[in-house]
């Protein structure tokens, strides 16, 4: 396994990812296969994900709930706490 060593490598791992992302395309019969409960988390002012996209997208997974967050993309940084919190709401 493999230990992240540099920025660098931060930002290969994050182009090869968001690659991948905008060449998924499956998502919606993906979405509609999931029926356990689900939680979706949006940075209100994310310029990665559109959130009304994202909002439409939750709404095709069955039994899904969603909260938006005041931040950007990266969620598990820039709001650390309140994701935290919310998904500890969710799990209970």
């Amino acid at each position: 396994e493999r230990i992240i060593q540099s920025p660098r490598d931060i930002k290969e791992i994050l182009a090869v990812d968001l690659n991948a992302c905008n060449n998924y395309q499956n998502g919606k019969v993906a979405a509609e296969d999931i029926s356990c409960p689900s939680l979706f988390i949006f940075g209100e002012l994310d310029k990665m994900v559109n959130i009304e996209i994202g909002k439409k997208f939750s709404q095709m997974v069955k039994n899904s709930s969603q909260h938006i967050i005041n931040c950007g993309h990266m969620i598990m940084i820039e709001n650390a706490f309140e994701m935290r919190e919310k998904i500890s709401e969710f799990l209970k």
